[in-house]
């Protein structure tokens, strides 16, 4: 409408076009990825009985851990390794993660006695 109506010419409307394009290109290229919503929610086990609890991390849960949570990305930078390994850090993150879990679940379900 407007290089057909003559209110801009047709080279004026490209170099404009071409500008807006590479400004929206360099903004995408400065954005984070996000949290894929697989990796949103929360972190469940694989197994689960009485006496045990077994996790699996994969990197890219890691990576939305560290995504959704950066103290977890801090508190790892800071220990791992240098004062404990990455497995014990992992190990003390999941443990807390489930006593967590399980306090607030044992909280709902007592509330609603």
């Amino acid at each position: 409408q407007l290089v057909r109506g003559n209110v801009v010419s047709e080279h004026d409307f490209w170099h404009g076009q071409r500008a807006e394009l590479q400004r929206l290109a360099a903004a995408s290229r400065q954005q984070r990825r996000g949290v894929r919503n697989a990796m949103a929610g929360e972190l469940e086990p694989e197994y689960e009985s009485v006496n045990e609890v077994q996790y699996v991390l994969t990197p890219a849960k890691i990576e939305a851990i560290f995504a959704k949570q950066p103290r977890v990305l801090k508190a790892y930078r800071e220990q791992v390794p240098d004062k404990m390994t990455e497995r014990e850090f992992w190990k003390k993150y999941l443990r807390s993660k489930h006593f967590h879990r399980k306090r607030k679940s044992a909280a709902a379900t007592a509330g609603a006695s």
